[in-house]
């Protein structure tokens, strides 16, 4: 009697001796390896789970751990293997519930490729936790990688009843906006996520990319600045930064910004000649010939049959060729009507009217006493518009100009080309046409006149 009284205390003894172990040592030791995993010394937390009792490292939670442990080093499918286990035993806990395996499995999948799968295990989240706020998320992202915006809106849509605050959601949205063209939704949904996060870089730069598509350079531009802050969005940001600013018209600020974008830019990228081409017109609209020629050059060296390009450096082979012409073209705006009165002081003109059209263009009329007392009425346009001098829109004007105010002779004087109709339209009238060498000699003070 006594023996089987004695065995049965041994098994109450073992049998509460276990229910400690369970409900005091082993909670212990899984905190212990969440606090490995926690700190990212994933080998020790595997290390840890393999030193459990066989029982133990049969728990669910035990399983659990080690995939966390295997997902955080990369290690999808061992993790995989894991989580699927504790589903064929259908064991979980408290802190352990069905959604978060299934969640869990859908991330894997995710990570290796494998999209079905993972908005298969992400629906079966949905159903056994239909307000689950990250299983929604996920599958509206998945859904819009595949395209299928529809749907996607659909799980985005409830997501966002549970956290309205989630900029994240807003981002996917606008995103999905963009994709469909839906130009002023997407602004509504990334401005939304610029309010609830000012930092979310991407979405200042998708905001600058649609007011760019609508030639908002102003909101474009402050969206790319505060976009280039950011490493991620900082090559695109600031080169549409410049190309914004070049859009206002802002064309030293554009030629900076361009300049260092430049800098980021490789010479096979799409951005390359589309910077280059911007940075040439900035520095030609400040006159500024050295940098606008090394910019041509660049284009050419890329693409040497850039039509542009090579129209240009041969319509500017005078100014390269004098420095009188270059600094002619260079004038600030604010002294070319003081320039062209000195010059025609020195050349014994005397101006009667000048008429200031444009940075580019000065029409005057003056006399000029030529043959002892006899004195000529002259008409004198001066242009540095970088283009060829045409019939339609220079001569046809300048000889009604000869008529309507009696003058005996007319010159147009540019450091550029002339179209060969010119040369025609001037046989028999009093009108002369000076440009690269002859100008030059102008400026250098001799009488071509």
């Amino acid at each position: 009697m006594w023996v089987v009284l004695l065995v049965a205390l041994v098994l109450a003894v073992s049998y509460w001796a276990m229910i400690m172990y369970q409900g005091y040592i082993f909670p212990r030791k899984v905190k212990a390896i969440r606090e490995l995993i926690d700190s990212q010394r994933y080998a020790e937390a595997k290390a840890a789970v393999d030193k459990l009792p066989a029982s133990q490292r049969d728990d669910p939670m035990a399983k659990w751990l080690l995939a966390q442990a295997n997902i955080a080093e990369g290690q999808y499918i061992l993790a995989m293997v894991a989580l699927q286990d504790i589903l064929k035993r259908r064991r979980y806990t408290a802190d352990l519930k069905e959604y978060q395996i299934h969640e869990g499995l859908a991330y894997c999948y995710e990570k290796t490729g494998r999209l079905k799968e993972s908005i298969l295990e992400l629906q079966f989240a949905v159903h056994l936790k239909p307000d689950h706020f990250d299983s929604l998320y996920t599958l509206g992202k998945l859904y819009f990688e595949q395209r299928n915006y529809q749907i996607a809106e659909s799980y985005l849509s409830r997501a966002i009843k549970i956290n309205s605050r989630n900029p994240h959601i807003y981002f996917l949205l606008g995103t999905i906006a963009a994709a469909q063209k839906d130009i002023k939704r997407g602004i509504d949904m990334f401005t939304m996520c610029t309010v609830l996060d000012p930092n979310f870089y991407k979405a200042h730069k998708e905001l600058g990319r649609l007011y760019y598509d609508l030639k908002d350079f102003v909101r474009a531009q402050k969206n790319f600045t505060i976009a280039k802050a950011n490493a991620e969005c900082y090559r695109e940001s600031i080169i549409y930064e410049g190309l914004s600013l070049f859009g206002m018209h802002e064309f030293e600020g554009a030629s900076e910004v361009l300049k260092e974008a430049l800098a980021t830019i490789p010479e096979n990228d799409r951005f390359y000649l589309t910077v280059l081409e911007s940075l040439a017109e900035c520095y030609l609209k400040l006159r500024n010939v050295n940098e606008v020629r090394i910019i041509w050059e660049s284009i050419l060296k890329v693409s040497p049959i850039h039509p542009e390009a090579k129209g240009r450096m041969a319509l500017f082979r005078h100014i390269f060729n004098s420095n009188r012409l270059a600094s002619f073209f260079s004038l600030p705006d604010e002294k070319y009507e003081m320039f062209v009165r000195r010059f025609l002081e020195q050349h014994e003109f005397y101006v009667e009217a000048l008429e200031v059209r444009s940075g580019d263009e000065i029409i005057v009329q003056c006399q000029k006493n030529k043959m002892g007392q006899m004195k000529f009425a002259f008409i004198l346009l001066f242009t540095r518009k970088p283009k060829q001098i045409s019939v339609e829109e220079e001569l046809r004007e300048l000889f009604i100009l000869i008529k309507n105010r009696h003058a005996t002779q007319a010159y147009v004087i540019t450091p550029f080309d002339f179209h060969e109709e010119c040369f025609q339209f001037i046989t028999s009238r009093p009108v002369e046409l000076i440009t690269g060498e002859r100008f030059a000699a102008a400026l250098d003070g001799e009488d071509i006149f």
